[in-house]
């Protein structure tokens, strides 16, 4: 299978010299592994719908014709849960599902098949409009175009970001700011994101462990060396409080140093944990990760479900890559750690007050 990793290792032997990723292959973009089955000479379908819902009883219009193929899509299948059988086999890109009372958010699958017979699928998860309670705010970035680093493709970022604005303004949350390549700076991690209660970012994730032990979010102007066009934990300490709670860091090693042994034996040496003020939790990775939106659609569908935070990344990493990637968290205090909840789907739990030098944090093989 095929990936595009999004982040580097910092060699010994490479700090001079900014290497790229080694030729990585396509992803299925929403399933996070290559759905197509593919004939000869046949790009395979890429499949995409919209929805609507309408009044209390939830009624959902879903709409497939933004599906497109090199040849003609001669089928539309939905499952309207997961684990469910497909439903409508019409060659007509329009369908209706009702749900019955309930305020829970549910998975649409939609499944394409064009005249070669090739297949794609593409996941959402969707809320009956009369979803009510305390709104939340969201933000996100991506960095697609590097100076050095290699480029990550914009239509999977692009994919994956609107998953985000899809799930959060489908739960009733507000976006407060979205910024894409070089208008992502330092100032927005330090200045803007404590304006929204989630943030989500995607770009590059680099390990400088050559240099000091310590890992960086990569900017537009990455170069290798501390303080080269990067973010690190020194940059945002004690800087996310106000409104931010969660922060996803969808990029390589980015809590990796949770790892690594700290200047005390029985210690480890997490700076990132530094930059919870008021924050309650980073979500991320300590190892390699790859694009795609599985695990976007996946955690929302378990935390907007009314899982706690870490439980649904969990299994959101989980369903999303094999054992080969290593998810982390990090939260700020106990209970956060153990029971904390988006906004309207659970006990938000208490920021902490003063800062006793805790955190919590946990890593996995998915």
């Amino acid at each position: 299978m095929k990936r595009k990793i999004i982040g580097i290792l910092v060699c010994m032997l490479l700090i001079a010299t900014a290497i790229p990723v080694a030729t990585s292959m396509k992803v299925n973009k929403t399933n996070g592994e290559n759905a197509g089955i593919v004939s000869s000479g046949n790009d395979h379908p890429v499949a995409k719908f919209t929805w609507r819902s309408f009044g209390y009883f939830p009624l959902f219009i879903v709409d497939g014709k933004g599906s497109t193929d090199d040849g003609r899509i001669v089928k539309y299948e939905w499952q309207w849960d997961e684990g469910g059988s497909y439903q409508s086999t019409l060659r007509y890109p329009m369908w209706f599902h009702y749900y019955g009372v309930n305020k829970q958010p549910h998975k649409i699958t939609l499944k394409v098949t064009d005249n070669d017979g090739s297949i794609d699928l593409v996941t959402h998860v969707v809320f009956p409009r009369s979803i009510s309670g305390p709104k939340g705010s969201y933000s996100a970035t991506y960095i697609s175009e590097y100076d050095v680093l290699e480029t990550l493709p914009v239509s999977y970022l692009d994919e994956q970001y609107t998953e985000v604005k899809y799930v959060m303004r489908g739960a009733g949350w507000q976006q407060k700011f979205f910024k894409t390549d070089g208008s992502v700076t330092e100032g927005t991690f330090k200045n803007d994101l404590p304006t929204s209660n989630f943030h989500y970012h995607c770009g590059h994730g680099i390990n400088d462990w050559a240099l000091d032990f310590n890992t960086e979010l990569a900017l537009k102007g990455w170069i290798p060396g501390p303080g080269f066009g990067d973010v690190r934990a020194e940059d945002v300490k004690n800087k996310w409080n106000n409104n931010c709670k969660w922060v996803m860091l969808h990029s390589c090693h980015i809590l990796e140093d949770c790892t690594y042994p700290g200047y005390d034996v029985d210690t480890f040496r997490n700076q990132w944990a530094e930059a919870l003020n008021t924050c309650h939790m980073i979500l991320g990775y300590a190892s390699i990760t790859y694009l795609g939106s599985k695990v976007i659609t996946e955690f929302f569908y378990n935390a907007l479900g009314g899982m706690d935070i870490v439980e649904a990344y969990k299994l959101a990493t989980k369903a999303g890559y094999g054992n080969y990637v290593k998810a982390a968290v990090i939260a700020d205090t106990y209970d956060q750690f153990n029971d904390d909840h988006l906004y309207g789907y659970g006990t938000v739990q208490a920021d902490e007050t003063n800062n006793d030098n805790y955190y919590y944090s946990s890593t996995w093989w998915c």
